[in-house]
């Protein structure tokens, strides 16, 4: 395949000059101020980024060098990642790359932007990222740069490198955007150093004020398949990527779903989510305002685990759900769908939507809790969805003893509810699971 019409140089490659490639990963939204911008010549390719040994392999994955650097920034700051791609399919073969690099620079191109940023305006804050190409841009950058006026904003170089470093590229950011702010102490890494580079980029983040949020991080969207997805989340203090924690991810009922702007956030004082954030071991605990109850927001509360699992430091041996009431019938799907994704499942006030033999198959744990006189459901939904799963357990050959220490029923009676304070709204006085502290320790005490 030809990818460009090779011209004669008068060029000799030297050593102190560095090339370095990228590919692609995935992207997702977080931080509407900051926008992680980069140039990688393998997203404009056409190579799958496993075809060429040019890519680092990070957890096992094949990925780009720049794109895994923007992915660790993205993974501390939330903030939207961009590629810059061009009309030009680069070559993917490292040594007929580099003489391509050096016809670019020789005849100053200015190759033509096939993305672009619709919302500039948004953004206070733009990491850009590349490789240093014979000790200066990529000239796509310089397209990039040619193409947008960044005047008040702040931009943040990062690069990847073969033992150039930076070279001049960040004066040259500095003369190609005056009246920005560009910061100089950019993150600069010798591409054999990308695989273990996590730790020192978010040490460069902290030590620049651009460290990941902990505590309660309220209104996010997540640019899924099926549309957005709006969610909050909570980091522990002390959150560290040297460490994984249990994930939690609790879906509330109708009442606190999404019927825009108005209901942002309407969910994170709910006790289904704050109690997980308040035990003893810490936790990362997800909570999403979905727009239905049925099929695609299942599909939507599996994408968003996905997103923390793949995005944050997650144990994914411990990642739980909780749903309650419309919750539960989008969590009895989900865990239904992928059960392999959750140890453990607490299924509050709701009918189970699920089926029932794949859960049983890979052995997650479910706790159903119905008032018996819940007004909404009534308990024989409880009843039934805990008979279900028993038959599906025995039908795989557990023992009655094996089955009650993954699966657990608790329909309480008017009195239980009353020693609580609770003398009506059965369905809405369910909430009060959420206060015990056997449940919840029943529910992260299983592992995958």
């Amino acid at each position: 395949m030809k990818f460009y019409q090779k011209k004669t140089l008068g060029i000799l490659l030297s050593a102190a000059l560095s090339l370095s490639l990228a590919a692609c990963g995935n992207s997702a939204p977080g931080d509407s101020s900051i926008l992680i911008a980069y140039f990688t010549a393998a997203e404009n390719s056409g190579v799958d980024a496993v075809a060429s040994a040019s890519y680092s392999t990070i957890d096992g994955e094949a990925v780009g060098r720049v794109r895994a650097v923007a992915d660790m920034i993205q993974a501390n700051t939330g903030g939207d990642l961009f590629s810059i791609q061009t009309s030009v399919i680069y070559p993917a073969d490292g040594g007929e790359l580099i003489d391509y690099a050096a016809i670019e620079q020789d005849e100053n191109a200015r190759p033509e932007l096939t993305t672009h940023i619709e919302n500039l305006e948004q953004y206070d804050t733009v990491f850009i990222g590349y490789p240093n190409w014979w000790a200066d841009l990529p000239m796509a950058v310089y397209s990039f740069f040619d193409e947008y006026d960044f005047s008040g904003k702040t931009i943040i170089p990062f690069n990847v490198h073969n033992g150039s470093r930076f070279s001049r590229t960040i004066q040259t950011i500095e003369e190609l955007e005056p009246d920005a702010a560009v910061i100089e102490d950019g993150f600069t890494v010798n591409e054999r150093d990308v695989p273990d580079a996590a730790e020192d980029v978010a040490a460069w983040l902290e030590e620049l004020g651009y460290g990941l949020q902990t505590g309660l991080v309220t209104n996010q969207i997540l640019d899924g398949a099926e549309g957005e997805i709006h969610y909050s989340y909570y980091l522990p203090d002390g959150y560290s990527e040297s460490r994984e924690y249990p994930l939690m991810m609790a879906m509330p009922g109708y009442d606190m779903m999404w019927f825009g702007e108005d209901s942002a956030g309407s969910n994170v004082g709910w006790r289904g989510f704050l109690c997980w954030t308040e035990l003893d071991e810490d936790m990362i605990v997800v909570s999403a305002q979905l727009t239905d109850w049925g099929e695609k927001s299942a599909r939507q509360a599996l994408e968003l685990t996905e997103y923390f699992v793949e995005n944050f430091s997650v144990d994914s041996s411990r990642v739980y759900a909780a749903g309650y009431s419309a919750g539960g019938e989008t969590m009895s799907q989900a865990v239904s769908m992928r059960p392999d994704l959750y140890a453990a499942y607490l299924h509050g006030a709701s009918q189970w939507d699920g089926d029932f033999v794949s859960v049983p198959e890979e052995g997650t744990a479910v706790y159903i809790f119905m008032a018996e006189n819940d007004e909404y459901y009534g308990s024989e939904r409880a009843r039934d969805a805990y008979e279900g799963l028993y038959e599906a357990y025995e039908s795989l050959g557990w023992t009655p003893e094996e089955i009650d220490g993954v699966l657990q029923v608790e329909i309480p009676d008017n009195a239980y509810f009353h020693q609580r304070g609770i003398t009506g709204n059965y369905h809405g006085g369910g909430n009060v699971l959420f206060e015990d502290s056997s449940i919840l320790s029943w529910i992260v005490s299983h592992h995958k």
